[in-house]
């Protein structure tokens, strides 16, 4: 979880949860995160705190506070939040709205159809420690199935626009693919959604994706699992909203044949030549 002066590392052990305070010149001491249920979970930053959402077996969610004791990072404290109605069947991704404030959490659960793991997009206001439920949305609509197998990853970019990355069902291998949906202002467009494939059919892990942004830019990285000669390596990729508003040179076709010329962008053969 980053922030503008330090950032907050939650990682399990084998005793439960700890947390790791970072700057861009030090690296703190692990400290143990007391009464926090070892369960998976996901986290954001909210004002000073650290949101802290849990997800059980039975696939109901829950939230806790996470504050620091007179500012001592060595001495995390956890409020007692409490239960969602909205249910996961995976660990949700989380983040603050930059529009009003309130909270998105994105979870996924089986729609009416019985389709399994649709992506649904809800919005929370915080109220002291409460977290009031407002909306609820399933992307690209509830028909469409738009799914979501493992912990997504909730951004919002510079225009402050709600992206989710997230992945699909697994092949028979485990492995997944990777998609960002965005939320769009043209409603009549699978309801305000637009989904789209990261980066390729090749693009595969059999775990959840990772991504950040901010003042330098944007970063979208995953395990690559697809095979050959570098399973399991961590692959990162810049620019990690997308491609941006200059035209990519390789494929500007327009550009290449007024630039260039016709014989110059399409592989003519001459039936004559030997």
């Amino acid at each position: 979880m980053g922030g503008e002066e330090f950032g907050l590392v939650l990682h399990e052990q084998l005793y439960g949860w700890y947390v790791t305070r970072v700057t861009q010149t030090e690296i703190g001491a692990p400290a143990r995160v007391p009464d926090l249920p070892a369960l998976p979970l996901n986290a954001c930053r909210v004002g000073k705190r650290v949101l802290l959402f849990l997800r059980r077996d039975d696939d109901s969610l829950e939230y806790d506070w996470l504050d620091f004791s007179g500012g001592d990072f060595a001495k995390p404290v956890i409020a007692k939040g409490g239960k969602l109605e909205t249910r996961s069947r995976v660990v949700p991704g989380c983040a603050v709205d930059p529009n009003d404030g309130r909270i998105v959490l994105v979870t996924a659960l089986d729609n009416s159809r019985g389709a399994p793991f649709c992506m649904r997009a809800s919005w929370l206001a915080p109220a002291g420690d409460r977290l009031v439920e407002q909306e609820l949305l399933w992307t690209r609509g509830e028909a469409s199935g738009n799914g979501c197998c493992s912990r997504p990853v909730v951004a919002f970019n510079a225009a402050k626009q709600l992206n989710i990355f997230h992945q699909g069902g697994p092949d028979a291998n485990g492995q997944q693919l990777a998609y960002r949906t965005s939320r769009i202002g043209n409603r009549k467009l699978d309801e305000g959604w637009l989904t789209c494939l990261l980066y390729d059919q090749w693009t595969k892990s059999r775990v959840a994706v990772a991504f950040a942004s901010g003042a330098q830019g944007a970063i979208f990285a995953y395990r690559w699992d697809a095979g050959g000669a570098h399973v399991n390596w961590l692959a990162t990729a810049h620019d990690g909203f997308g491609i941006d508003r200059e035209p990519m040179r390789d494929f500007d076709d327009g550009a290449r044949i007024g630039q260039w010329g016709i014989r110059h962008s399409i592989l003519c053969l001459n039936n004559d030549a030997p």
